[in-house]
């Protein structure tokens, strides 16, 4: 049995989509010959958990947490500022001023001290909250582990900047995982160009020293492969899965006569609900479907609750809030629809891990996302499914109403094609088996 030293910050009981991953990994790798050992971080006061999961990697998997510098720092600078005096803000008063209830915070002004406060601190942040503990962890658990292989995953990249320097000290082979793109992106945003130059700085070099890099879209890898053409010939493809829940029991609010269309995940700029709200809101001139449909959030709305009374659509929302991912997939197979969505503009190659178990619940997916990105890759390779511009709400509604008339009016030849896709490939176990195979080709039989 070889030993795999597995690296993530925010491995469970963090909640988080990027914690699914490393989680399955770790939890089927024994079955092709490799004993896991995992490095995370604790979580901090705040941090979103979910401890659903608890137990499941007792005999499988050793885990072991660092705690980050970050929450200690933020501590000892809120303990000084209580200590200081506290500043009034002082309003004269001159003829024709407003009173100081009537004044609007200006925009704040960005001098030389802020922005080099603001990239020390991002360096500070980047290479010392959680990469020194990490590292320092990984060396500890790694001279009892004696790990044959450092596997790392991101984002955060800082997680590929710590498995970097494990590999580096001990001398064993790098895998980095990369669920998205790097220097580019939605996700990347340097502040300054101070900050970008050190981060392409550190993907050059990261890249370069790995044995193999491993992404979950084989668009992202064809793109990283034309940017980083010194280490193009070491990139594979390893998609995202679904987990081995068994049959889970479908979980719905709505009745069973609404045809319940369910978004799972978070909300943020990349991906904003405005587009589902308004598609709903013109869909509603059929007043059949605005009788029958309902739109379910899964996840919280993340501040966009004031867009539900805005577009009309109150009676027809539903937000569930925040659930145990066990139970987020158990919404997906109650759902009628189950809804994907991707706002971004850059950085359209990723795949959604949702995707997959949406796949897995049988159930016809709606994609509002980019045409040409790695979503609809996917979803292409499912005729129940549908995938329209997230741009366009018109054609949103108009996919939406195609999907109810479909739900009203079942035909065995639509039930029969939800069902043609092999989903079995994207299945966890099968996906650790390819990194199994992966992880010999480096090094080498056994």
């Amino acid at each position: 049995m070889r030993t795999v030293l597995m690296i993530y910050e925010k491995f469970p009981p963090f909640f988080g989509s990027g914690s699914h991953r490393p989680f399955q990994f770790a939890k089927y790798l024994h079955e092709f010959g490799y004993n896991p050992v995992v490095v995370g971080a604790v979580p901090a006061p705040g941090d979103p958990v979910d401890h659903s999961t608890d137990g499941e990697l007792d005999g499988l998997a050793q885990v072991h947490a660092a705690n980050r510098l970050r929450p200690l720092f933020d501590s000892a600078v809120a303990s000084v500022r209580s200590l200081l005096p506290k500043r009034k803000r002082h309003v004269e008063s001159v003829p024709g001023a407003p009173a100081a209830d009537d004044h609007k915070p200006r925009p704040k002004r960005s001098t030389a001290f802020e922005e080099t406060y603001g990239a020390l601190y991002w360096l500070f942040y980047w290479h010392m909250d959680w990469a020194l503990p990490g590292i320092v962890k990984s060396l500890e658990v790694q001279r009892k582990a004696k790990a044959d292989l450092i596997w790392v995953t991101a984002p955060h990249t800082r997680n590929l900047f710590i498995g970097y320097w494990v590999a580096r000290l001990t001398n064993k082979p790098l895998v980095l995982d990369i669920r998205d793109p790097w220097t580019y992106g939605s996700i990347w945003m340097p502040k300054n160009e101070t900050m970008a130059n050190v981060e392409r700085y550190w993907a050059r070099r990261i890249l370069g020293a790995a044995q193999r890099i491993v992404f979950t879209s084989p668009l992202t890898a064809e793109e990283m492969g034309r940017r980083f053409p010194h280490a193009a010939d070491k990139m594979r493809t390893i998609t995202n899965g679904f987990a081995d829940l068994g049959e889970p029991e479908p979980l719905r609010l709505a009745p069973t006569d609404a045809c319940v269309f369910s978004y799972v995940g978070s909300l943020n700029p990349r991906r904003s609900p405005q587009v589902l709200l308004e598609a709903l809101q013109l869909a509603n001139r059929d007043p059949d479907f605005r009788a029958a449909a309902r739109l379910q959030f899964i996840g919280g709305m993340a501040g966009y609750d004031a867009l539900i009374d805005e577009y009309g659509v109150s009676n027809q929302v539903v937000d569930v809030g925040r659930v145990t991912q066990k139970d987020s997939v158990r919404y997906m197979c109650g759902a009628d629809v189950n809804v994907l969505l991707q706002t971004i503009e850059e950085g359209q190659d990723v795949i959604a891990g949702k995707c997959f178990e949406y796949l897995a619940a049988r159930k016809p997916i709606l994609g509002v996302c980019s045409p040409t990105g790695g979503d609809a890759w996917l979803l292409r390779q499912d005729p129940s499914s549908r995938v329209v511009p997230f741009d366009s709400p018109p054609a949103v509604a108009a996919a939406m109403l195609d999907l109810w008339r479909a739900w009203a009016a079942p035909t065995d030849h639509g039930a029969e094609t939800t069902d043609t896709l092999d989903i079995e490939r994207f299945s966890r176990r099968n996906l650790t088996a390819q990194l199994a195979d992966l992880f010999d080709e480096i090094l080498g039989p056994r």
